[in-house]
């Protein structure tokens, strides 16, 4: 039982913070061209074409159940390997230091809490850090996490930890692409009015493409804040209950030596 929950964390951790933000990042991609109409046609020099919702409806509907079901699989392996990649490069992105944070996010640079806890535990983690890490009354931070984490997988069935891993994990994938978003909306929307003043018969989607730039923004802005939350409370959790992992052990130490 233990090992099929461990295995559950593994799998919740690869769909929530590589699978669904590779599956955001391509609809993102896919509004965008969807906005643009025959621009994307134009500007691609003819290899990407306009995309229509009624085309997409038509083709579905036309496509057999066991093609259907591979167009799925392949669907869903692309934005597994975008997740991968939009994962390894969020990691990248974190340390900004602007007192004004849209500043630092336009810039891919996700603020994280220094402190990897909030000081109302200060006095939980001096209880659990020497048991951890002995010999040490104040171990670094990594030193104790790593253990600690080791600890609390294997003594605890299921632990918050894991899921403000993976919320974090997703919400830093989805600030940095919804940051990413932001500039290719506003950079087609400057794109898009140029070309206009020049061919004043174009039809895109002016709603679509005047409110991703604003969309985006507000997206990557919350979170980016979201993201900083969460981190804090993963660390939070792994004070808290490496904490309680200990009382609970040293309570079933007395118990034992009192029944006896």
């Amino acid at each position: 039982m233990d090992t099929f929950i461990g295995k559950l964390t593994q799998l919740t951790y690869e769909l929530f913070g590589v699978l669904l933000p590779g599956f955001l990042c391509a609809v993102f991609v896919g509004s965008m061209w969807l906005a643009l109409g025959p621009l994307a046609l134009k500007w691609s020099l003819g290899l990407l074409p306009e995309l229509r919702l009624s085309e997409i409806v038509s083709i579905d509907a036309s496509l057999s159940s066991s093609t259907r079901i591979a167009a799925l699989v392949l669907l869903g392996v692309a934005c597994y390997f975008l997740g991968q990649v939009l994962n390894g490069v969020s990691r990248q992105c974190t340390g900004g230091k602007s007192p004004l944070p849209m500043t630092d996010i336009l810039r891919f640079r996700l603020h994280r809490p220094t402190a990897q806890y909030r000081q109302e535990l200060s006095r939980l983690f001096a209880v659990a850090a020497p048991q951890i890490v002995p010999g040490m009354a104040s171990p670094p931070w990594d030193e104790f996490f790593r253990v600690a984490r080791c600890l609390l997988v294997q003594n605890r069935r299921t632990s918050l930890a894991a899921t403000y891993q993976s919320k974090y994990t997703l919400h830093r994938s989805i600030a940095i692409a919804s940051a990413g978003a932001c500039w290719v909306a506003s950079l087609a929307l400057v794109g898009a009015l140029v070309t206009w003043c020049f061919d004043r018969s174009l039809q895109v989607n002016w709603i679509l493409l005047l409110a991703a730039p604003f969309g985006f923004l507000i997206s990557a802005r919350q979170f980016a804040r979201s993201y900083a939350d969460n981190w804090t409370l993963f660390g939070d959790t792994i004070v808290t209950e490496t904490y309680a992992l200990i009382r609970a052990h040293e309570m079933g130490l007395t118990r034992e030596n009192a029944d006896r």
